[in-house]
């Protein structure tokens, strides 16, 4: 019992540890938080889509074709650079004039962007199908499955903790300020992840 609950336990806590960043599917997640605007649909869309990826590398199911890791990272460029492009219009609209945008998504383009954000993301992938997935490898029989189980409720744990707070605080946080830096430090993120993605392509 003793040895399932320390699974349990290490893969909550290693889930956390390699997810808790700023990135793209988080800093959506805490956009819908603080805008009220389907919170708790992005943070169940992102949740379930983590869970299969997740259940993929946690089953030992990797994507270690090199015809298909090549496909994913070219969609993947193609997808990274068109959402930079978006978030850096949103910032710098007409004469180079700041600009927070305003808009508000219905309950289906929420779903589908959370989905894009994660799905499209190749470091995504990496985190869970190839980092947690490999280290669930370093558990056999039962504990294996603990762990994989613990990964779970890490993930559940950080996304829905991560949409409570920012949803309490959203009055606070939602400032132009606020805005501002969080689109540029999603712009930067981005360019980081296009750049590593178009390395490991060429």
């Amino acid at each position: 019992m003793y040895n399932h609950l320390i699974a349990i336990f290490s893969g909550a806590v290693f889930v956390i540890a390699v997810i808790a960043g700023i990135g793209p599917q988080n800093l959506n997640t805490l956009n819908h938080a603080i805008r009220r605007n389907f919170a708790y649909t992005v943070a169940s869309t992102c949740f379930i889509a983590d869970s299969i990826l997740i259940l993929f590398g946690g089953i030992g199911l990797s994507l270690t074709n090199a015809k298909i890791t090549f496909l994913i990272n070219i969609i993947a460029i193609l997808f990274i650079s068109c959402y930079l492009l978006h978030k850096m219009y949103s910032l710098f609209q007409k004469h180079g004039k700041f600009a927070i945008s305003k808009k508000i998504l219905t309950r289906k383009q929420s779903i589908l962007q959370a989905l894009a954000l994660t799905w499209l993301n190749p470091l995504v992938f990496m985190d869970t199908i190839v980092v947690i997935g490999g280290t669930a490898t370093h558990y056999k029989g039962l504990t294996r499955v603990d762990f994989i189980l613990g990964a779970l409720v890490g993930d559940f744990i950080w996304l829905f903790g991560l949409t409570a707070i920012a949803t309490s605080l959203s009055y606070r946080l939602n400032r132009t300020s606020i805005w501002i830096t969080l689109d540029v430090i999603t712009i930067v993120i981005l360019i980081v992840i296009l750049a590593k993605t178009i390395k490991f392509v060429v």
